[in-house]
């Protein structure tokens, strides 16, 4: 069995566009990809995901809208945490790619050849050189190892705002949970459920930071 390695490009990252020709493949989009350098650069200079989206918000440099997403922030001209770390996280930039993402975070031996996680080299050119790719790696993995100490004393199941703010979807009050992936522990606020109830809302989770974050600006 051949593993299907062509994939066809719906929602293309800031700094490229699907190629016309071929829609697997990228093409660099020259005005954005210098935005794409300045977002690593300003994430070096800054050291942290806050303070490179105050950075960014101050400079007016907005993500690529997503269109078909409304209810991302993207999708009003606004970062995230989320979709910043994911853009300094992704390989693409250095002209690679991801196969099989969805099984990244499995165990490799369990799957099958094919179903495995492998980053392999690209049709397309690089926008970030490797060095700055690798600079930015190991600064993010340096404040996710200070955030994962941080949240594992005190302040770990700290929810200021439990019980307090309310879903704007279902209305419903929201509390503050907790959920660990594989390398790192989650906060957010979500609906409390009674044993043998289902969450019927559209939105199910909602990042602690980023709700939190609102609250306070709003404050200030």
């Amino acid at each position: 069995i051949k593993e299907k390695r062509k994939k066809h490009w719906n929602h293309p990252l800031l700094g490229y566009d699907i190629d016309p020709e071929n829609k697997s493949r990228l093409v660099v989009n020259s005005a954005e990809s210098k935005t794409v350098k300045a977002i690593f650069k300003m994430f070096l200079d800054e050291g942290t995901l806050a303070n490179t989206l105050r950075e960014l918000k101050a400079n007016k440099i907005e993500p690529r809208k997503q269109t078909a997403r409304p209810k991302e922030k993207s999708y009003r001209g606004e970062w995230s945490r989320s979709s910043l770390h994911n853009l300094l996280r992704n390989p693409t930039y250095i002209g690679l790619r991801e196969i099989n993402k969805k099984y990244k975070e499995k165990d490799q031996e369990e799957l099958k050849p094919w179903h495995r996680y492998q980053v392999v080299k690209a049709s397309w050119p690089p926008i970030i050189d490797e060095v700055t790719f690798k600079r930015v790696q190991k600064q993010l993995d340096a404040t996710q190892a200070t955030e994962r100490s941080r949240r594992s004393g005190a302040e770990a199941r700290n929810y200021p705002l439990t019980g307090i703010v309310f879903c704007k979807y279902c209305d419903k009050r929201l509390f503050g949970m907790a959920a660990t992936g594989s390398t790192q522990a989650y906060r957010y606020y979500g609906h409390k459920v009674e044993e043998g109830q289902v969450v019927s809302c559209i939105a199910k989770r909602h990042s602690a930071d980023e709700v939190e974050e609102i609250v306070i600006h709003h404050l200030m």
